[in-house]
C-alpha cells in the first residue's frame, strides 16, 4: 500500500510499484493511505509509457483511498506516471509525480491451432486398433501385451521441463513438447505466523556488497524523479536538507529509487580530555598605529549626495523620515520536553517570547538555537525543529521529524518593523 504524507506519495516497499499485469480486470485494488482529513474529493491521474491519460476516482473510507483496477486502467504495460488530485469546491491540491508499474502479460484470448495427438493418444488409438481386428487375434493379443509391457517399463519421463514418452516404433523416447510445470498461480493469502524455532547455526559470512556514488542531494524526492527518473546500478542520490536527508539508490531489481535511509550513525561517546598544554611566550606589543582621520558628519555626507538645506532643517527632514528601525530586542525561548502536544510527527508547543505580534508585519523574528550545546544541536536537527508561528507575544515550535528527548533552549531577536 502506497502512503502519502503533507501530500507527498512515498513508496515504502518496491513491490508495491506493481499496480497489476496487463489486461486485468477489477481484480486489484490500489490503496493510498493519506493524513489530510479535509473533505478533499480524490482523483489519481495516470499517464502510460504511449502518453495516454487517465483520470480514477478514489473513494475514501477512514484514512484510506483506494480504486478497483478495471481493464482500461491497466491497458498498456510499462512504467507509467501518477499524480493524486484533491478537490473541494473550487481548490485543487496536487501531490508530487511519483511512478507505478504495470506488468505485461501474454495474450491467449485467440485461439490455437489444433494439436497433433499427444504420444498417448496415439499409443491409445494403435490399443484401439489392434483390439478391434479379429484376423489375427493371438498376434494381436500378443502385440498388445508387449505394448502395455512397454508401457510399464518405460513410463513418461520429464527431460528439460517437458513430458517425453517412449514410441514402440522407434524404440526410443520422443519429446511430447508438453510443460511438465504450469504457470504460476496467484500468491494465497498469508497463513499464521508458526512458533519461533530453535536458532540456526551461523551462516558463513556474504559477499561484500555493492557500492553506490552519491552524486547529489535535492530537497525533495519529487525534485529527484524530475530530474532523474530513471539511474543506474550503483548510482544514488541524497534528498533533504544538508544536515538531514535520506540516501536513495537506483534498483537494478525493481527498477526503481530505493530508500536506504539515513547514513548518519548514532552520536559517539565523548572522547577523553586531553592533557592541558603549556602556556606560551607572551607575544611581543605592536607598534600603535596612525590616528585615523575624521570621517565626514550624516549632515555634510548628505549634503555631498545633494541635499540642498540648513544642518537643521537636514536634522528635521531626518526626524520625518518613515520606517526606520528601533533598536532589536533579544529573548531567551525555554521548549521543555513535557510541552509537546500530539502522539506522532509532527508536534507542536506554543511558548511565551515577549515583543513577538500576531501581525507578522509589525515584527520581525530570528530565531537560532543554543549553538554551544552539542546535544541540544543533534536533537534540533533530528527532531526537525522549526518556528512555524507567532502570536501575541508567543511563539509556536513544531518537530516535523520525532519529539526532542532534552529541553531546548532558542536565542530569538525581535525586531520592532
Amino acid at each position: 500500500m502506497l502512503e502519502m504524507k503533507k501530500w507527498q506519495v512515498r513508496v515504502q516497499n518496491p513491490q508495491d510499484v506493481r499496480i497489476g499485469y496487463q489486461g486485468e480486470n477489477l481484480s486489484r485494488k490500489l490503496e493510498i493511505a493519506v493524513d489530510e482529513l479535509e473533505n478533499w474529493q480524490y482523483k489519481l491521474d495516470l499517464c502510460n509509457v504511449d502518453g495516454k491519460a487517465n483520470v480514477l476516482d478514489l473513494a475514501r473510507t477512514g484514512d484510506r483511498v483506494s480504486v478497483d483496477l478495471a481493464r482500461e486502467h491497466v491497458a498498456v504495460s510499462g512504467l507509467c506516471q501518477a499524480q493524486v488530485r484533491g478537490l473541494d469546491g473550487s481548490r485543487e491540491r496536487r501531490s508530487n509525480i511519483f511512478y507505478l508499474d504495470i506488468g505485461a502479460s501474454i495474450n491467449a484470448l485467440d485461439a490455437f491451432e489444433p494439436l497433433e495427438p499427444s504420444e498417448f493418444s496415439q499409443m491409445e488409438q494403435r490399443l484401439s486398433a489392434l483390439s478391434a481386428q479379429t484376423e489375427t487375434a493371438a498376434q494381436q493379443a500378443e502385440q498388445a501385451a508387449e505394448i502395455v509391457a512397454q508401457a510399464v517399463v518405460h513410463t513418461p519421463e520429464i527431460r528439460e521441463g517437458t513430458w517425453w514418452v517412449f514410441d514402440q516404433e522407434t524404440g526410443d523416447y520422443l519429446d511430447t513438447g508438453v510443460a511438465a510445470q504450469g504457470p504460476r498461480g496467484v500468491d494465497g493469502a498469508a497463513g499464521p505466523q508458526g512458533e519461533q524455532g530453535e536458532p540456526g547455526q551461523p551462516g558463513k559470512d556474504g559477499a561484500d556488497g555493492a557500492s553506490f556514488t552519491i552524486r547529489a542531494r535535492y530537497d525533495t524526492l519529487e525534485a529527484l524523479l524530475e530530474a532523474h527518473p530513471s539511474g543506474e546500478a550503483g548510482e544514488a542520490y541524497a534528498v533533504g536538507t544538508a544536515e538531514s536527508n535520506t540516501i536513495y539508490n537506483w534498483s537494478v531489481e525493481f527498477e526503481a529509487w530505493q530508500d536506504l535511509g539515513q547514513l548518519k550513525g548514532p552520536k559517539g561517546d565523548p572522547g577523553e580530555k586531553g592533557e592541558q598544554g603549556e602556556k606560551g611566550d607572551t607575544g611581543l606589543t605592536g607598534s600603535t598605529g596612525a590616528p585615523g582621520k575624521d570621517g565626514v558628519s550624516a549632515y555634510e555626507a548628505a549634503c555631498k549626495a545633494g541635499f540642498v538645506g540648513t544642518e537643521q532643517e537636514f536634522n528635521a527632514a531626518l526626524c520625518e523620515t518613515p520606517h526606520k528601525l528601533s533598536r532589536p530586542a533579544f529573548v531567551t525561548v525555554q521548549v521543555p520536553v513535557s510541552g509537546w502536544s500530539g502522539q506522532e510527527a509532527p508536534f507542536h508547543q506554543t511558548v511565551a517570547c515577549t515583543g513577538a505580534t500576531a501581525d507578522t508585519s509589525q515584527s520581525k523574528l530570528t530565531v537560532c538555537p543554543d549553538w554551544t550545546d552539542g546535544e541540544q544541536l543533534e536533537a534540533v536537527a533530528q527532531g526537525q525543529v522549526v518556528a512555524t508561528g507567532q502570536g501575541a507575544n508567543i511563539l509556536t515550535f513544531t518537530a516535523y521529524a520525532q519529539k526532542p528527548a532534552v529541553d531546548l533552549t532558542f536565542q530569538v531577536e525581535v525586531q520592532p518593523l
